[in-house]
């Protein structure tokens, strides 16, 4: 007979060949026991060090930087590229060079230096690695790093005067805004009459803006067939950018939300839309209601950080009555 979970021998003592049948069930355990596994390293490491999985099936040094991550373990023994090494992925671990200070608290991997742990949790790319036993030992159980989304939202009624603050946001917990602050948008009830640049500050230093631009009219042509679903909408030196929202109103077949398409010209915007053959009068409008937020890289935001939202130094002589969404993540538990 076996038991139940992992078909462990049952046996009586009068059963002869204890030695096999401890060989077979010492097997089975080693299967069945999810708390070290073997690895190819693909780096040189040392125990104790925290690595992760690359995409090349080895592991690899972790580091809490959003790429060379999640943990999935300890290393047990020293290793160089391509030896075979067991990996702690549950369970006790002592280390005598540790020193935790905070029994009961999290131990995360560290932001910075590969391999390495540490008890102050990263303003990004947060993850747990375990809780502290001892100056000496810690319970390894590796939770993954979750990004969860992060959305800063508000509104200002009426015209601002020059260079008003919108809104200050103190941080209380740590929060990344991606490079190309996808999703985040700002709307305005009024247009502008000239091009408007909103500007994000952390803490003074700008870091991401959204432009508004005036009003304009669809130019006196026939709209153009560009195949494929798409439809080309003749407006002289529109300056718009690929991805702009735009809204068209006035027109007979193609009022409504768009999005600039990349196979725009200067003098042609391409929007997905079926063609149907229309000849504008000249007088139909592209409302510029919306605007993109932009910046050139990643901005991680702490607890005691301040984010602005602020109106250009010379305010537009009707753009107002504003809302806005900023959309980033926050990372950890």
């Amino acid at each position: 007979m076996t038991t139940d979970k992992y078909d462990l021998h049952l046996a009586e003592y009068s059963v002869q060949g204890w030695d096999a049948i401890m060989e077979t069930d010492m097997e089975i355990l080693d299967d069945v026991i999810a708390s070290r596994i073997l690895a190819t390293v693909g780096e040189t490491v040392a125990a104790y060090e925290a690595v992760y999985i690359k995409s090349d099936g080895k592991v690899w040094l972790a580091t809490a930087d959003g790429t060379d991550m999640p943990a999935i373990g300890l290393m047990i023994e020293s290793g160089v590229a391509d030896d075979v090494k067991r990996v702690q992925r549950s369970g006790v671990i002592t280390n005598v060079a540790w020193s935790w200070s905070t029994i009961g608290g999290y131990v995360y991997l560290d932001p910075t230096t590969a391999g390495d742990l540490t008890e102050t949790a990263p303003g990004a790319n947060a993850q747990v690695i375990g809780t502290v036993l001892s100056a000496t030992s810690i319970f390894f159980n590796a939770i993954n790093v979750v990004n969860r989304p992060y959305e800063l939202g508000g509104t200002f009624n009426g015209v601002p005067s020059n260079s008003l603050d919108l809104t200050r946001l103190p941080f209380v917990r740590g929060a990344t805004f991606p490079a190309d602050l996808s999703e985040s948008t700002m709307y305005a009830e009024i247009s502008a009459t000239a091009s408007a640049v909103i500007t994000l500050y952390k803490n003074g230093a700008s870091f991401g803006t959204a432009t508004f631009l005036p009003d304009t009219t669809v130019n006196a042509a026939a709209a153009v067939d560009k195949t494929g679903g798409y439809t080309g909408i003749p407006i002289t030196a529109h300056g718009f950018s690929t991805g702009q929202k735009i809204i068209l109103s006035g027109t007979t077949n193609y009022d409504g939300t768009y999005v600039v398409e990349s196979a725009s010209s200067t003098n042609e915007v391409v929007i997905l839309a079926t063609y149907v053959a229309e000849t504008f009068a000249g007088t139909e409008d592209v409302i510029m209601s919306w605007a993109f937020f932009v910046c050139a890289s990643d901005a991680d935001f702490v607890a005691g950080d301040i984010l602005t939202i602020t109106c250009p130094g010379t305010a537009d002589a009707t753009l107002g009555d504003f809302g806005w969404i900023i959309v980033g993540s926050r990372s950890g538990l």
